[in-house]
């Protein structure tokens, strides 16, 4: 294609190049660190267990104390996550919770099922990873961890359960999203390159044509023409030197019609005649003494065989020489 021959269309390329090269230097740290992360993710069930037996013990010495509970979510809510409690009756204790948590309030048989939830009043730990609605965040399903321990009294007994459940994104929903975030922004960067080049098209490319058609008419013969200087970069100095040039050209050729036109005179003025020929014999210039002898001389017939006619043919030539 012509564009890819012109200055824009080199220049876009290699713009081009060097986006898609940042692009994929980008896109490959960020898929070893997603790998990373979410290596050290799948440690969080070891984590979120320890987390809540910590809670469960903390909670048989605080068992009535509300101020416990509170203090408790609004750390948990920094991790995204949140602390239930249910006594072995299948009674929710309504725990206080912080005003700007981003986590909808859910019950614990939201996670367990009665079974399961009996397994932990019989001192087990159970761990379940499920994915519930949550419309009010930007994914239509989040993925949550969940963990209940078992609740003792300061005697030992256990009398109910402590679940902490975290919010997670899972990698499937993380890679699609930082996929799309990745096309998005190559698309976007993309755009803006090609915007950027044809800008440069008003800025490189419509000097350069000017420059191009000043020139074509210069050789046309029209000497005064001279293109617009509209910037002060190096544009802008080539234009400055080719009116420069132009100038200097003029004034050239003004002198050497100016010559050409006192030599005539010279020629016009003289009485001798002046006759000019190339080397094949035919006449350059001539004033007019010297047009006069050769109009004459045109008329003359010429017989090959007649010698006085030779003669005076080599002495006219010889005087047209000598003149």
């Amino acid at each position: 294609m012509i564009i890819f021959r012109s200055i824009v269309g080199k220049l876009w390329l290699t713009i081009i190049g060097l986006v898609a090269v940042v692009l994929l230097i980008l896109g490959f740290f960020l898929v070893n660190y997603m790998e990373n992360y979410f290596s050290e993710a799948k440690d969080q069930r070891v984590k979120v267990e320890k987390l809540a037996n910590r809670f469960s013990d903390e909670a048989t010495r605080h068992m009535y104390d509300e101020q416990f509970y509170q203090l408790s979510n609004e750390l948990l809510n920094i991790q995204d996550a949140r602390m239930l409690v249910i006594s072995t009756d299948m009674k929710e204790v309504a725990l206080p919770v912080t005003e700007d948590s981003n986590l909808i309030n859910f019950r614990a048989t939201d996670f367990f099922t009665v079974d399961e939830l009996k397994l932990v009043f019989a001192g087990q730990t159970v761990t379940n990873q499920i994915t519930k609605s949550n419309p009010g965040r930007f994914y239509a399903g989040a993925e949550y961890l969940v963990v209940a321990v078992p609740l003792k009294s300061v005697q030992g007994v256990i009398v109910g359960a402590t679940l902490i459940y975290q919010s997670l994104q899972s990698l499937e929903t993380t890679q699609s999203y930082m996929l799309k975030l990745f096309v998005s922004v190559s698309f976007v960067g993309f755009l803006m390159t090609t915007f950027f080049a044809f800008f440069l098209f008003s800025r490189i490319t419509r000097p350069l044509q000017q420059l191009k058609k000043a020139a074509d008419l210069i050789t046309m013969g029209e000497y005064g023409t001279r293109v617009p200087i509209q910037s002060k970069d190096e544009i802008g100095e080539l234009a400055k030197t080719f009116n420069h040039m132009g100038e200097k050209m003029q004034e050239s050729i003004h002198a050497l019609s100016q010559e050409k036109e006192h030599l005539s005179s010279i020629l016009r003025s003289m009485t001798d005649a002046v006759i000019t020929l190339d080397a094949n014999g035919s006449v350059m210039l001539t004033n007019p003494q010297g047009e006069k002898i050769v109009k004459e001389w045109s008329t003359i017939e010429w017989s090959e065989d007649d010698e006085e006619t030779q003669r005076f043919e080599n002495r006219i030539q010889h005087s047209v020489i000598g003149d």
